[in-house]
């Protein structure tokens, strides 16, 4: 991917604010708006963390619709960003609706309107803490180029 300065400079700007908060919450929350600024076909955004026993659980959000999506693969455990958090591999679903890999999760998404999906897993380099999930209304929304910004 290439940066421009103009897009170097807002990463540098996000690097700067998410220093100054210091705190978990206010600071994955300031992810969750700002990804939804910076990656085009992102509507909704959202960081699922890894509790103990694998427990996963929201703690930002940009919207009650990604609160709500997350909740939906939590309670049918399967789902994108359950497997972003658990597996690491980068998850980009364009198609929900009819969703091989998650045949419960994908068809209720699109019913309340997630038909894209990206996740991301977040982790240091001893363990990984969780996902950021990307939605988009939008079948076909999600590309190779936003999963690159996402990461």
């Amino acid at each position: 991917m290439t940066t421009s300065p103009r897009s170097a400079s807002f990463f540098a700007q996000v690097s700067q604010d998410l220093m100054q908060i210091g705190e978990e919450r206010p600071t994955l929350q300031s992810v969750v708006e700002r990804a939804v600024e910076v990656v085009p076909a992102c509507e909704w955004a959202s960081v699922s963390l890894r509790r103990r026993r694998n427990k996963i659980e929201t703690v930002a959000a940009s919207s009650d619709l990604a609160r709500v999506a997350d909740e939906l693969q939590y309670e049918l455990e399967e789902g994108p960003c359950l497997e972003a958090a658990l597996t690491g591999a980068p998850r980009l679903t364009n198609h929900l609706e009819d969703s091989e890999d998650w045949p419960r999760w994908g068809p209720r998404a699109a019913r309340i309107g997630v038909n894209a999906l990206l996740g991301i897993q977040l982790s240091t380099d001893d363990e990984v803490l969780g996902a950021l999930n990307l939605y988009a209304g939008t079948a076909g929304a999600f590309s190779h180029a936003d999963v690159d910004i996402a990461e």
